[in-house]
């Protein structure tokens, strides 16, 4: 009974040749070992982008932290002689500044 197992393998990989349209067992082995080295070559592609994109944002969050640290980190105020882009016509007192 032993014996029929140990046939009963090479017999299976014979068949899944057959039905995989491969000329031999050796040729399916280099397909599957393409297939393989393929998506690990994709997988070290997306790694290598997502590392640069890693590397840009925080190269982006310390510019912004130098920039907070060069200003007091407020946005800049207009002066308070700048005239209002459309006049407050309702009002009777004059308006100094645009807030």
């Amino acid at each position: 009974m032993a014996r029929e197992k140990g046939q009963g393998g090479p017999a299976a990989v014979r068949n899944l040749v057959d039905k995989s349209g491969f000329s031999s067992a050796s040729a399916l082995e280099e397909f599957i070992s393409g297939a393989r080295q393929a998506e690990q070559e994709r997988l070290r592609e997306t790694q290598r982008r997502e590392q640069a994109l890693a590397e840009r944002e925080e190269a982006a969050t310390a510019r912004e932290a130098a920039a907070l640290a060069r200003g007091s980190g407020r946005p800049p105020v207009e002066p308070f002689w700048r005239v209002p882009a459309q006049p407050d016509t309702t009002s009777t007192t004059l308006r100094l500044c645009c807030a």
